[in-house]
């Protein structure tokens, strides 16, 4: 029987020699996935370990035909020599390609880096590792010496062969004695994988003791290049994804064709700069003002935003503490990096991919930042409580209520920055009246300046800043006039059935105390919580309720700012409902003032045209990069420069990632739960048609409860939007030959109820099958029952 690779055109009659096939010669390979196959299993994995303990376990007989036969009895002659070598036809030495040094060095950083272990936890292992396989290896050669000698063999003419070679100290146990020393392991990573190594530059010293404020630069140029000597990075670069009909990302939108650079070459870099500040350590302890950092990180923008969203793609840029940057400035934190941004203008940086040379130039296409980390970085004014508090316009503070249209706003141009700049360096009094300390480093590029590129960021300005507001107001005010009371509202948060993503976001119970009752919750909560209440509690309130409008206006917003699309009539038609809302809520709730975050609103429209989607350039991404630096830094005995530690250790994890072959695909499989697999011909006639096409003459399927695909998980339950306007529900989902299927059922009718917020599914009969690729939004959606309802609420507008 022979047995085939379904990677190449290998093939052996050997299952074991098959899978070492797979594990020295594709386990490596971003796209390698085993079907098992066995009996029509549809299960698929993406590592030999999981395939071999899958056969072990639910295929147990087919494996246990597979055990090898007694070893046969050797000649009665002791002077026939023995070949040892293996004769099963093959002549493939499948071990001939295993890179000992490059296995076991993968290995003990990955368990350092990616699984946070400290450095003596990692030598332990290694050491542990020598140990066991030598207790193996000398168990092993009694075992051999014993058969043999029961078999009558020649010990002594064996050895002289080189038998004893075989049970002598393996390239493995060699491996992991050297690398168990950090140093030993470190110089190799750096030689093998491309390390780029942090610079420490000092910004100045204390003025007593003399001691160095230093600061950790990863040199951008470095990074660059290490980024595009991958081939799917390359290739996501020279192809672009610019749309042609709406805008989806920021090369669609009008920053990026007025950008000399961009539209002259698409294919110039776009550095996506974030910066902010974090502490590693509770901020109430002592030191705190040494164990917070600023940082700054920086994506890709040419890459595709499914891409930028993974952490491997989001690389540090410049570490330092932030009591020194206050002290020395922030364009002396910058200068490296502006050096090098300088250099990437004007010469580029230059790769080498198949004898041909690529040459890229780039530029900082926009930067990141909670509001106040744009004033910082930006050169204007770092409190909000009066003055000039938006960076986009020149509103000041006692003027916001007399603003709910953008219509009367004077927008911030280059000109009018650089010559408030101009006037302010002159006569420092008249910062307060422009709203401008001073002028930003980063204005001296060539292709950015800082009145333009810094958009607004939705989590804190919506999620973290007017949803919390709007919820709170309107909750007090509802519990207020009885309809409910905030027990059954935080007994509604526990007990309600939350579905698919909703499930990982849901929000906290508050205080009971209307006198201290604040929403308290993430950003991500936050947003949970606000779609979420007209389903817990709207069937409480009547539809008259001026306070319940301004909530279900609050939502209008919230749905068409998060738009994954965005098109000249989308935003006129949000400018009207901000407009709308602003006046609605301030005219409901009178004695609140305006505060800064329900201004930002109004430019939302005009940046989107901008930017492209304002979700493609919130911060939430960016601050889940910082958990990586306060989890390495908790078990850390050693502060005396941790600036330097975490900028290393970053360095040696995305190291990491360079050991495989492909960057943006690693590890991405189809990963599902429940699965098995039956005939196709016991499901009811109207499947039985969509399927026997696809699954062929098996005529057996793999049907799961859940799947996860490209970072999105589909479970059976969950609705989706098949077409503009047109709903389904997942009845099952099939895996068939690597790809996902969803039997969806199409709803009738999806009535728009306007109280609940939320669309009324009728679910028919007709029955649809579809790939996730072919939705027409790839979120699924949770359905909820209220009376005889089959409720949906989308999270975000669908054109």
């Amino acid at each position: 029987m022979a047995f085939i690779c379904c990677m190449c055109n290998y093939d052996s009659d050997n299952f074991r020699r098959l899978l070492k096939h797979y594990r020295f010669g594709h386990s490596r390979d971003p796209r390698f996935k085993i079907v098992c196959g066995i009996d029509g299993c549809a299960k698929n994995y993406s590592t030999v370990r999981a395939y071999q303990r899958h056969i072990i376990v639910k295929h147990e007989q087919f494996w246990y035909r597979l055990q090898p036969d007694p070893i046969p009895p050797f000649a009665d002659d002791p002077n026939i020599p023995v070949d040892y070598h293996d004769d099963n036809g093959d002549g493939d030495d499948v071990d001939d390609q295993l890179d000992v040094n490059a296995e076991v060095s993968s290995f003990l950083l990955k368990l350092r880096e990616i699984h946070k272990s400290s450095q003596s936890s990692c030598s332990f292992v290694a050491d542990e590792f020598v140990d066991i396989l030598k207790l193996q290896r000398e168990a092993i050669r009694k075992n051999v010496h014993g058969a043999l000698e029961r078999y009558g063999a020649n010990w002594e003419q064996l050895k002289e062969l080189g038998l004893d070679e075989s049970f002598e100290e393996t390239d493995l146990e060699t491996a992991f004695a050297t690398f168990s020393d950090s140093r030993h392991l470190e110089k190799f990573v750096e030689d093998s994988y491309g390390l780029v190594k942090p610079q420490e530059f000092v910004l100045g010293h204390d003025p007593v003791s003399r001691k160095p404020h230093t600061m950790q630069y990863v040199p951008i140029l470095d990074s660059l290049k290490a980024l595009l000597s991958f081939d799917d990075v390359l290739a996501e670069v020279l192809a672009g994804h610019q749309s042609a009909d709406e805008m989806a990302d920021y090369c669609d939108g009008s920053h990026f064709e007025d950008n000399l650079l961009f539209s002259a070459d698409p294919t110039s870099l776009q550095v996506q700069l974030y910066f902010d500040d974090f502490t590693v350590a509770n901020p109430l302890g002592t030191y705190v003002q040494m164990l917070k950092f600023s940082a700054v990180y920086f994506v890709l923008g040419n890459l595709h935003p499914k891409y930028r969203s993974k952490l491997r793609m989001i690389q540090l840029i410049s570490l330092c503490p932030s009591f020194y940057v206050k002290k020395h400035g922030m364009a002396e934190m910058l200068f490296p990096l502006m050096e090098d941004l300088k250099s990437l203008e004007q010469d580029g940086v230059t790769i080498e991919k198949d004898g041909v040379q690529h040459t890229f130039r780039g530029t900082v296409s926009f930067i990141s930042a909670d509001n106040l980390a744009a004033h910082e970085i930006g050169g204007f004014q770092t409190h909000f409580n009066h003055g000039r508090v938006c960076r986009m316009c020149n509103v000041t503070t006692a003027s916001l209520k007399n603003h709910f249209c953008a219509d009367g706003l004077v927008m911030r141009t280059k000109e009018m920055y650089d010559q408030q700049v101009r006037m302010v360096q002159e006569n420092p009094g008249l910062s307060g009246a422009y709203g401008i300390k001073t002028r930003s480093v980063l204005n001296e590029l060539q292709y950015f300046h800082v009145s333009t590129g810094l958009p607004p960021d939705m989590a804190h300005d919506l999620f973290e800043g007017v949803i919390p507001e709007v919820v709170g107001e309107v909750v007090k005010s509802l519990v207020t006039q009885n309809f409910f009371t905030l027990g059954f509202l935080n007994e509604c948060i526990k007990q309600f059935p939350y579905e698919g993503s909703d499930r990982s976001n849901k929000p906290s119970t508050m205080s009971e105390n209307i006198n201290s009752f604040r929403v308290k919750q993430t950003a991500c909560q936050a947003w949970c919580l606000l779609r979420m209440l007209p389903l817990m509690v709207g069937h409480l309130v009547p539809q008259d309720c001026v306070e319940w409008k301004v909530l279900l206006c609050c939502l209008d917003v919230i749905e068409y700012s998060t738009s994954q699309e965005v098109t000249p009539g989308l935003t006129e038609f949000l400018t009207e409902l901000i407009e709308g809302f602003l006046k609605l809520y301030f005219d409901t709730f009178p004695h609140l003032s305006m505060k800064p975050k329900f201004h930002y609103l109004l430019h939302y429209p005009e940046m989107m045209l901008r930017f492209g989607p304002l979700i493609h350039t919130w911060t939430l991404r960016f601050e889940g990069k910082h958990n990586y630096f306060k989890e390495i830094s908790r078990p850390t005995k050693n502060r005396k420069n941790l600036c330097k530690t975490l900028a290393r250790r970053h360095e040696f994890m995305q190291a990491t990632f360079r050991t495989e072959s492909s960057l943006l695909t690693e590890n991405d499989s189809i990963s599902h739960a429940n699965g098995r697999t039956f005939p196709v011909r016991v499901l009811p006639h109207e499947i039985q048609d969509k399927l026997l096409p696809i699954v062929g003459p098996t005529e057996s399927v793999y049907s799961v409860s859940s799947a996860l695909f490209d970072g999105t998980s589909y479970s059976i339950g969950l609705a989706v939007v098949v077409e503009s306007g047109l709903f389904a529900v997942i009845d099952m989902c099939f895996i068939v030959a690597q790809d996902i299927y969803l039997l969806c059922r199409l709803a009738e009718t999806a009535e728009y109820v306007p109280h609940l917020h939320a669309h009324s599914l009728q679910l028919g009969r007709k029955v649809v099958l579809l790939r996730p690729v072919e939705l027409h939004d790839r979120y699924p959606l949770g359905v909820y029952e209220a009376g005889q309802m089959n409720l949906v609420q989308v999270r975000h507008h669908v054109q």
